[in-house]
């Protein structure tokens, strides 16, 4: 197959046909022996369909990674809205041990106490947060997998393309040889 590309290649670029006399009176080299026979090309992997590209697309890329952690986020988000402030808790002392006394000593806690519905408004609004991120979350995976279909009706056509040019080699080895029959024989 290398073997009749490469033949078909320098039969184009060689401007004369095999057999075919110059202007000088020399006839075009046979460029059938020129292309080496040991050339070995690593061997091609299984063959992937366009489900298996988009699984490993899908597994392994790193925005639809940051994509589920912005969901998660906007989830724990939605968790804090729902729950009360934390109670504050402490002590407070001031002037201590000046001339021999005690000073202002004190403790406190203090508490914010949300009413009216405040809480399941904000847990709402983290709700539409989430949805956000996960329209975000699929956008990216359309993306993702229109960029692989892309890539994958791409490496076909080349394939395609790879298959009529060794077809093109084929037929251009056979008039090579047809030629020089004819030119041998006469």
């Amino acid at each position: 197959m290398l073997r009749n590309v490469l033949t078909l290649l320098l039969f184009l670029t060689s401007g004369l046909a095999v057999g075919e006399e110059s202007e000088k009176g020399a006839r075009a080299p046979r460029v059938t022996h020129l292309v080496a026979d040991h050339v070995e090309f690593p061997r091609m992997p299984e063959a992937l369909t366009l489900a298996d590209l988009e699984g490993l697309a899908f597994q392994n890329n790193p925005t639809l990674a940051a994509a589920a952690a912005r969901m998660n986020v906007a989830r724990g988000k939605q968790l804090q809205a729902g729950l009360y402030p934390n109670p504050v808790i402490g002590y407070h002392g001031v002037e201590m041990g000046l001339r021999g006394t005690s000073g202002q000593q004190g403790g406190y806690v203090s508490q914010r106490f949300i009413t009216g519905g405040k809480l399941g408004l904000d847990q709402a609004i983290a709700g539409k947060e989430i949805d956000e991120a996960h329209f975000r979350f699929h956008a990216q995976e359309q993306r993702i997998m229109s960029d692989v279909r892309v890539r994958f009706y791409d490496s076909l056509v080349a394939q395609r393309r790879v298959a009529l040019t060794e077809e093109l080699a084929r037929i251009g080895g056979d008039l090579v040889t047809a030629t020089e029959t004819l030119i041998d024989g006469g």
